[in-house]
């Protein structure tokens, strides 16, 4: 399958201008895949909107951070907003 299915919590992140993190919040994996990860959130997020997602894998010790942008974004009630997000690397602001 393209996704296989995947129901852990994972830390997501927006980045604002200039590839500055924002506070991250808690949310639901769906499903992950080569491409992308999906996501149920309770914050609505933009389509179009860089994110970071923390997520702890395995038997790791340190989370892995995956970068992305959101391209869908929909609220299904009873559930939360629905987010597809495609892998993409992202561009960190340097120095501090």
């Amino acid at each position: 399958p393209a996704f296989s299915p995947l129901d852990t919590v994972v830390v997501a992140t927006q980045l604002g201008k200039g590839g500055t993190p924002r506070d991250g919040w808690a949310c639901r994996t769906r499903d992950i895949g080569r491409g992308g990860i999906g996501l149920v959130s309770r914050r609505m997020v933009h389509e179009n909107q860089r994110v970071l997602v923390r997520i702890a894998t395995g038997h790791q010790k340190e989370p892995r951070v995956l970068s992305g942008v959101v391209r869908h974004s929909g609220y299904r009630q009873g559930v939360g907003y629905v987010l597809g997000i495609a892998f993409a690397p992202v561009r960190m602001p340097v120095g501090g």
